[in-house]
């Protein structure tokens, strides 16, 4: 993939976010019959998923949160795509 996130060597954090929300279901799942490990467990995945997305995804340029712009600017259907998908920074529209 040849986007902007893979050019500026952050394809690694959608990666580690995405394989945290994966584990994260998996051990819900094994874990049914204690119940009061789900709210710790659900709470540090949770914070550690949107550390990684909105704060650590950030242009190198101009320092802004580019999740946090398309979450706030685009559908709620839409703006993973334009995540994944997005050739420059949406802010201030510099290229790599």
């Amino acid at each position: 993939m040849n986007n902007w996130i893979s050019r500026t060597g952050q394809s690694w954090k959608l990666w580690a976010a995405s394989i945290m929300a994966i584990l994260t279901c998996v051990l819900l799942s094994l874990l049914t019959r204690t119940e009061y490990l789900y709210t710790p467990i659900f709470a540090v995945s949770f914070g550690a998923i949107t550390f990684l997305l909105f704060i650590a995804l950030r242009c190198p340029f101009c320092k802004k949160s580019v999740c946090w712009f398309f979450m706030k600017n685009k559908n709620i259907g839409n703006w993973f795509h334009c995540l994944i998908s997005a050739d420059h920074c949406p802010i201030c529209k510099k290229e790599i």
